[in-house]
């Protein structure tokens, strides 16, 4: 599919769109015409990384719904999904992302190459309410050191 300068197709601009309501019907409509929910722009990003960048959270939830994520997409900053949902500014994106890689087997402790992993991003960013679900709701190692030269 086409793109524009930054490869970011229409459902990227869906997602980017001002108006979260109207990027959600038009993320809908661009679903049931089968767009790739998994395509990525020049920076690696999916448009459900977007979706967590931007605090869309009904976005979110609709692109789970695809059940057609692909997991191992990394950005061009060596995070995943997980990573950006970590430091997104809503708790309840965190959640349903975490839910949704549970039910699948996927790992909740994932490193990039700085050894950040969502435990370290949501601390980093800010985002205790994060850092707490990530402790009282998954798995993930308090003792993980990251890689920077601080």
């Amino acid at each position: 599919m086409a793109g524009d300068f930054y490869g970011r197709t229409p459902l990227h601009l869906a997602v980017l769109s001002d108006q979260e309501n109207y990027g959600y019907r038009v993320a809908r409509l661009l679903l049931q015409g089968k767009a790739d929910i998994n395509v990525t722009d020049i920076q690696q990003r999916t448009p459900l990384v977007y979706a967590c960048l931007l605090n869309r959270s009904k976005l979110v939830i609709l692109f789970l719904q695809t059940k057609s994520i692909d997991w191992n997409i990394i950005d061009h900053e060596g995070y995943s999904i997980l990573h950006h949902a970590a430091s997104s500014s809503y708790t309840s994106i965190l959640a349903d992302i975490i839910h949704e890689m549970k039910s699948i087997g996927l790992s909740i402790d994932c490193k990039t190459e700085l050894n950040y992993t969502p435990l370290i991003l949501a601390i980093k960013f800010f985002r205790f309410d994060n850092a707490i679900y990530l402790l009282d709701h998954t798995d993930v190692s308090p003792f993980v050191i990251d890689d920077d030269a601080a």
